[in-house]
């Protein structure tokens, strides 16, 4: 086993290298060469066997052999984990010009569907409907009804005041659709000072 022998050896063990495609292939090249059993450390073991003369030059070859080959693997296992990755990103990558998913369409509230069936059964004996107004005056909500300052039936309806009007609560969030039936009959919300829980609202379709 001489300089030339060794110089036969690297180039065929570079040449092996540059056929590697994937990184098990990359990992079996290693195990033939580069391992500790591998064929560049039978190169080391055979530097004993040589001439005193020629060890010394023998040892740098094989030294340099093996400072090839490692960079030359350094190299191969960057291109090929570059390629994977890249094959990878190439399979991941999303098509933004494929359509949306399709949206589902919402539906109306069985409440909403319910009050909508009444009124068309309304509509059908002739009567007309309307909403009344959701901001109503203290008059129309409560004085109107019989129910004057300081009646006690008020004390379970006091509820949501808005600011304006002639005086301090003088305009409230409706408790109830008679607001607008003094004029005639409505339906739709009223706002009552509810407790909250959830099968129950301060917000109810009547």
């Amino acid at each position: 086993m001489g300089l030339e022998e060794l110089d036969g050896y690297r180039d065929s063990a570079l040449e092996e290298l540059a056929l590697v495609g994937s990184e098990a292939a990359l990992a079996e090249w290693a195990r033939i060469h580069l391992a500790a059993s591998g064929r560049l450390n039978q190169w080391k073991r055979s530097i004993g066997k040589q001439p005193k003369t020629e060890r010394r030059a023998f040892g740098q070859a094989i030294h340099q052999v093996g400072q090839a080959l490692t960079s030359a693997f350094e190299g191969r296992k960057t291109a090929i984990e570059t390629e994977a990755l890249a094959a990878r990103l190439g399979a991941e990558r999303v098509d933004l010009s494929l359509p949306a998913r399709p949206r589902r369409r919402g539906g109306l509230h069985p409440l909403v569907r319910t009050l909508r069936d009444i009124t068309r059964v309304f509509g059908d004996m002739g009567f007309s409907v309307f909403e009344s107004r959701h901001v109503e005056t203290d008059y129309f909500n409560f004085q109107a009804l019989n129910m004057p300052p300081h009646h006690p039936a008020r004390d379970m309806q006091d509820t949501f005041y808005v600011d304006g009007g002639e005086g301090p609560k003088s305009r409230v969030l409706r408790t109830h659709t008679s607001a607008g039936g003094v004029c005639g009959g409505c339906t739709g919300r009223k706002y009552g000072g509810e407790r909250q829980y959830f099968i129950h609202s301060y917000l109810i379709l009547i």
